[in-house]
């Protein structure tokens, strides 16, 4: 099958994906998903509403509520989110989240709504989580402006903008890819790796630190789609390596049966997850990756558009984790 050469740059170049970060790679390729605010309705006391108050009360309150020390990022919350994002909701239902605060917010989904952006359309498609940084929340809440019901939210529920093809109005999919190429690449990709230099360093580093550590599972956020993203190809083919070192009988050679592993990341289109789950890696939805770390887990994410660590550090203390902090240009 012909590889959807020209599709993939068109997109890119109209700007279809919505504002995303940009990786310093051969090809601009989006990291991130562009998403739809919805409406958020605060349920608390009016005098306590952050879109009455003043940036320097709200940017005030949200230090007072760091300091005090409560974890926000609990896997008691991220399964109450997980439960309404899995529940049709019915006329009227809304979804539900917690501010920092304390208080609860209602957001009001617009299904199928049709919005523009520049001179393309997209329709509101799906619900999915999106993760405010704590840097993020401090500065919005210095802009007059950018105060609202949700000022207090580091977890919104928003819908995918799907894109629609001009004139037919029906939504845009990528051509499929042969599952084959996809293994191709991530063999291709293995072979790099595997005799590299960095990997040497890599590996001897986890061999000092595995005997100390009790490892039960491998768990990695934001690996991008595999399929025309050279960084993708290049930590999947790490996670297979991480996977056999520290499986059962794992060392230098093949070992019996790979270190458990779950991999999360909305980009994955349908063939990644047929190559991954083919490769014994359990492709999750949001939020269960996060579910799925415990203090026996080594976490794995690069360059995400997500606090990965932010929520990991409250939900867990991982006997490893392994991230990179590449320089985003043109974001």
């Amino acid at each position: 099958m012909d590889r959807p050469s020209n599709m993939l740059p068109h997109l890119i170049d109209i700007g279809a994906a919505g504002p995303v970060h940009m990786l310093p790679t051969s090809r601009r390729v989006p990291r991130a998903i562009a998403h739809q605010k919805m409406e958020a309705h605060w349920l608390g006391p009016p005098m306590y509403n952050p879109a009455s108050l003043s940036p320097f009360q709200v940017a005030m309150n949200l230090i007072r509520f760091d300091q005090e020390g409560e974890p926000f990022f609990t896997k008691e919350f991220l399964r109450e989110m997980q439960a309404q994002l899995a529940r049709p909701l019915q006329s009227g239902e809304r979804y539900t989240s917690i501010g920092v605060d304390g208080t609860p917010v209602e957001f009001e989904p617009a299904f199928g709504q049709v919005s523009n952006h520049m001179e393309f359309q997209y329709v509101n498609g799906p619900v999915r989580l999106v993760y405010v940084p704590w840097n993020i929340l401090i500065t919005q809440a210095c802009s007059e402006s950018s105060l609202n019901p949700a000022s207090y939210c580091r977890v919104l529920p928003m819908h995918v903008k799907q894109y629609l093809y001009p004139g037919t109005g029906e939504i845009m999919q990528l051509p499929p890819i042969n599952p084959e190429i996809i293994l191709d690449l991530l063999e291709e990709a293995i072979n790099d790796w595997e005799t590299s230099n960095a990997w040497t360093t890599v590996k001897e580093t986890l061999i000092a630190v595995r005997s100390r550590h009790t490892i039960d599972n491998l768990v990695a956020f934001s690996c991008g789609s595999i399929f025309g993203e050279f960084a993708a190809g290049i930590q999947h083919a790490m996670l297979l390596l991480i996977m056999n070192l520290f499986g059962v009988g794992g060392g230098d050679g093949l070992c019996e049966e790979l270190l458990a592993c779950s991999v999360q990341d909305p980009n994955y289109k349908e063939w990644d997850k047929e190559t991954l789950m083919a490769l014994d890696m359990k492709v999750v939805d949001d939020p269960q990756g996060f579910l799925d770390v415990e203090d026996e887990s080594i976490v794995f994410t690069c360059a995400s558009d997500v606090p990965v660590k932010e929520i990991v550090l409250e939900i867990a203390r991982p006997a490893i984790i392994i991230w990179e902090d590449i320089t985003r240009i043109n974001s």
